[in-house]
């Protein structure tokens, strides 16, 4: 149904109606990925015993297309798209699947003093196996949904808040203790001066609900926990071609049973971005922070690290991109063992266009985790080669 729906809309945009292709776009890719290591298993690790299968190397063929919507009404604006991803694996084809993605928002004015915006996204992907070991197929769905207002008081202040909720789902029976929901708050002021530069002052807090897990007394890992901040972040525009984003905050996790694994601590961010009028850009980042959402082994992580972007137009066809980072995680907040991991990630692509709507590109990935926990670590190389096309 869904791909009868995609089909009719591409053709629209093809055959062109002048209408149509004012607020209506689409883009197809194809790409096609070797992965050596697509479990993500440790070096002495036995495959064939922990997951039953020799086979973790894997040749991935994916065919998607997404269709995008921007459509501006008078003082309002709507936003949207629909995307699928086949994706097909030619030895675990247990692993067969269809991603998909569906964003719907929209943005405006509200009886001309108020500004604000509604979104809606809905996703549906094949988790990683990063931190499983096991070779079925366990489909990870994201919902999201927000909601902003803000009003300008005088030329150069904004006062602002947000809410937000998002559930993540596992189709997997053995995964789903790790589900879970969150609702968040933010209130903030933001300052910008006529040269560009930002500061932004806000507090947060957000409350996380581990929805298939119940806490018992005893146990080390609780079931709930709230997540409160208070951060100043700053936009600086050094020079024509430089900018510098940074953020300094403190944030609070608490737990309603297990004090003991409550935290407190500074959370910080800097980032230097270069923009040599589009022939060579780069950006470095560094970062502490705490992460209540995505870790699936405690009840959060501590994360800190950085990173370096580099993209150079070697000329106006062909393009050339590199990617370095490094991070740190300590597992806090619910569990027997202490676990610390080191992640390192590269990757090099070189991207050809020989048509203006059209890119070609070949990507090396290497990732490497070493752990303190026993078969934690992995090494990981995949080589893409993929394109894409774009219609407006």
């Amino acid at each position: 149904m869904i791909w009868a729906v995609m089909a009719l809309f591409l053709l629209l945009i093809v055959t062109d109606t002048a209408q149509a292709t004012e607020f209506l776009s689409a883009d197809l890719r194809v790409d096609r990925t070797y992965d050596n290591n697509l479990f993500r298993l440790a070096d002495n690790l036995d495959s064939q015993t922990v997951i039953g299968t020799n086979q973790t190397d894997d040749v991935i063929n994916n065919y998607g297309i997404q269709l995008n919507l921007d459509l501006p009404l008078s003082l309002q604006n709507l936003t949207g798209h629909a995307a699928v991803v086949a994706s097909r694996f030619e030895h675990n084809n247990q692993l067969d699947n269809n991603s998909l993605d569906l964003m719907l928002g929209w943005d405006g004015e509200i009886a001309g003093v108020w500004g604000g915006s509604v979104k809606w996204q809905r996703k549906r992907i094949l988790a990683d196996f990063s931190n499983f070991q096991g070779s079925q197929r366990s489909i990870l769905t994201h919902n999201h949904g927000e909601i902003r207002l803000d009003r300008e008081i005088g030329r150069q202040w904004l006062v602002w808040g947000d809410w937000k909720r998002d559930s993540y789902s596992r189709s997997l029976i053995s995964q789903q203790q790790h589900d879970r929901r969150s609702v968040s708050l933010r209130l903030g002021v933001t300052g910008r001066s006529s040269a560009g530069s930002e500061l932004m002052i806000f507090a947060s807090s957000r409350s996380v609900d581990l929805v298939n897990l119940r806490w018992f007394p005893g146990a080390l890992q609780d079931d709930a926990l709230r997540e409160d901040g208070l951060r100043f972040n700053l936009k600086w525009k050094m020079a024509a071609n430089m900018t510098v984003d940074s953020g300094i905050g403190v944030e609070r996790v608490v737990n309603p049973h297990l004090s003991q694994n409550d935290y407190s601590g500074i959370s910080y961010d800097l980032a230097l971005a270069w923009n040599d009028d589009g022939r060579l850009n780069w950006q470095s980042e560094i970062w502490r922070n705490i992460d209540t959402v995505d870790s699936v082994y405690s009840n959060y992580v501590a994360r800190k690290g950085g990173r370096l972007n580099v993209q150079w137009s070697v000329r106006e066809t062909l393009m050339m991109k590199t990617k370095m980072s490094i991070e740190w995680l300590d597992y806090e907040g619910g569990n027997a063992l202490q676990r610390e991991d080191e992640i390192q990630d590269l990757s090099l692509s070189l991207v050809y266009k020989p048509l203006r709507n059209t890119d070609l590109s070949l990507t090396y990935t290497e990732s490497k985790r070493d752990s303190t926990i026993a078969f934690g670590g992995f090494r990981d190389h995949q080589v893409q080669l993929s394109a894409s096309i774009h219609w407006q």
